[in-house]
């Protein structure tokens, strides 16, 4: 897992995410933090995939909603994120807010 990380936060244009991308990308950064709220994760996939380097090669996270609170739901919210991001995988799952 990289040290450092680019987080995707507050950028919900599509485009601007994958340019975004691109120039971390190219300036090194390998990880990079998205989230089904912050409509980032298109986004991500359009600048990973237009970067050619190997998903192998690149680190992601993204976050679970608070209002997945099951198993099905949050099985659910997954496979989601996944087909935004077109990938089988992400490097890391998490979720935010998960007790009130």
């Amino acid at each position: 897992m990289p040290m450092v990380g680019f987080n995707t936060f507050n950028m919900k244009d599509s485009k601007e995410v994958q340019t975004s991308v691109d120039s971390a990308l190219e300036v090194g950064y390998r990880h990079f933090d998205t989230a089904q709220r912050y409509g980032s994760e298109e986004g991500l996939e359009a600048g990973v995939r237009a970067s050619g380097i190997k998903r192998e090669e690149i680190f992601i996270t993204t976050k679970l909603l608070p209002r997945f609170a099951n198993k099905k739901d949050t099985l659910k919210a997954f496979e989601d994120s996944l087909k935004r991001l077109q990938t089988d995988y992400v490097d890391l799952f998490f979720t935010a807010l998960a007790c009130k």
